[in-house]
């Protein structure tokens, strides 16, 4: 008997572990229903690397539809995605990545030319800002024009996703986060549409400004990060010491071993990640693939 995946559970129970680890307040000033009819084109600042997986929950959650998002090549969550793919095929519940070259400037063009009859049906999440901030408090100052082009050209309206409470004041390690600092959770803030009409009467420069200014003006007051939460960091660090993994991986390995009522696919991954020598290859080869990919410490 050949084991497969009976359907995208176990995907369910990661990124709802993810989210709810993660993610603190919510506030959605746009109408649900509107955003779900008219597929927007989502622009975010981006302070951690694991903000494409809490706004996928946020919008499957609140919002409903097809997804896409733009992301860096080689972004670690690509693989990741395509590998649930490959194990649910025609069963499709993760976000479509498009991934760009961030040295090759026209690589966003050809991705979006590419992709527009999908695009055009789905809501897309930018992080237009290009790479993860340092700190909290450190406004967007920057976009490609691009997105404003493609929203007025697809009559999409545009809705800024601020998210915060993931960063530091004073980032004493000069690095970027891959997850929320110091494992605390963050705020995700959604204002309200810029139509397509909205632009028609500005200048290309005043549009930008309206977009940036849009999001940032929904940046807290106080640039604090939140509460952090010492337990989840022991908790990652022992995975990562235990399975000699990195700190994505040792997260995606909580969501499965600590999801709360898991599927019964979760369950058999969870024994399989804890004692892989136990279980013929064969029989349980898609399992196989995704403990493969947890396990492995490089991609």
């Amino acid at each position: 008997m050949i084991y497969k995946f009976k359907n995208n559970d176990t995907h369910h129970d990661m990124v709802e572990t993810i989210h709810s680890v993660f993610t603190d307040k919510i506030k959605i000033f746009a109408d649900s229903e509107f955003l779900r009819d008219n597929a927007p084109i989502f622009v975010a600042n981006h302070q951690v690397l694991i903000e494409s997986l809490i706004f996928h929950v946020i919008f499957k959650n609140k919002i409903w539809g097809k997804l896409c998002i733009l992301a860096k090549s080689g972004h670690p969550l690509d693989k990741f995605v395509a590998i649930l793919d490959e194990i649910n095929p025609g069963l499709r519940t993760t976000p479509k990545m498009f991934c760009i070259k961030r040295e090759d400037p026209l690589s966003v063009v050809r991705e979006i030319h590419d992709h527009l009859d999908i695009i055009k049906d789905s809501s897309l999440l930018v992080h237009v800002a290009g790479t993860r901030s340092f700190v909290s408090d450190d406004p967007v100052t920057a976009m490609s024009y691009l997105f404003i082009e493609l929203a007025i050209s697809l009559d999409k309206p545009i809705v800024p996703v601020y998210f915060s409470g993931g960063l530091p004041v004073v980032n004493e390690t000069k690095g970027r986060f891959d997850l929320p600092y110091q494992c605390t959770k963050q705020d995700v803030t959604i204002g309200n549409p810029i139509l397509p009409n909205d632009f028609l009467s500005l200048s290309h420069s005043e549009r930008k400004k309206l977009v940036l200014d849009s999001l940032n003006n929904l940046a807290p007051n106080d640039p604090s990060p939140n509460q952090p939460n010492p337990e989840l960091v022991c908790a990652i660090q022992s995975i990562k010491s235990e399975f000699k993994v990195d700190e994505l991986k040792a997260v995606l390995i909580y969501s499965i071993l600590n999801a709360k009522d898991p599927h019964e696919d979760t369950l058999l991954l969870c024994e399989m990640l804890k004692n892989p020598d136990c279980f013929d290859r064969q029989t349980y080869g898609d399992f196989f693939k995704m403990v493969d990919y947890l396990r492995r410490s490089a991609e």
